[in-house]
């Protein structure tokens, strides 16, 4: 009879192979982690951007609450406004002189969060606690594409730039009377 010699362990090799298999799944693991973290940030930053777009939009509930010192039917015809109070609407050709794009819209000036604003201003909203960046821009445009006449909409355009790029914006539109 002889005598049987078992080895308990495992050796070199499996010992090997399941610490790369492991490091392996959590290589992965902490890459789709990371994905997450990113894109949650993202969602997040993206959100604040939106409120922000959708509450500039509120502040011009009608052509009364927009600002008298926007250009967009002031009639010129230097395509600094949008000249569509004209009988024809040839102004929505850009104009030649400038080559402006009376479509682009006027600008909204809006002043900086104060607790006393201006008369007849509109706020840009605060950026603060909203986790978007100082640099982050906001704007409002107001056009009249159908003509400036009393019965026709104004079309405002809210856009809010939180990124690095142009690409990284919100933009909201409404039509008011």
């Amino acid at each position: 009879m002889g005598h049987r010699h078992t080895e308990q362990g495992f050796t070199i090799v499996e010992v090997v192979v399941t610490l790369s298999i492991l490091a392996l799944f959590l290589a992965l693991f902490f890459t789709m982690y990371m994905t997450s973290m990113s894109q949650s940030k993202s969602t997040v930053t993206k959100a604040a951007a939106d409120d922000i777009a959708q509450t500039n939009l509120r502040k011009i509930s009608s052509k009364t609450t927009i600002p008298s010192t926007t250009n967009a039917c002031d009639g010129t015809t230097s395509g600094s406004g949008n000249e569509n109070n004209a009988t024809l609407n040839t102004a929505l050709l850009p104009d030649a002189a400038t080559n402006t794009d009376p479509m682009a819209g006027s600008e909204v000036t809006m002043v900086a969060y104060t607790a006393t604003p201006p008369a007849n201003t509109i706020v840009a909203e605060p950026l603060t606690d909203t986790g978007l960046p100082a640099t982050t821009t906001q704007r409002l445009l107001v056009m009249y594409p159908r003509g400036c006449y009393s019965s026709m909409p104004a079309k405002i355009i809210s856009i809010v730039v939180y990124g690095p790029t142009d690409s990284d914006q919100v933009v909201h539109e409404a039509y008011v009377n």
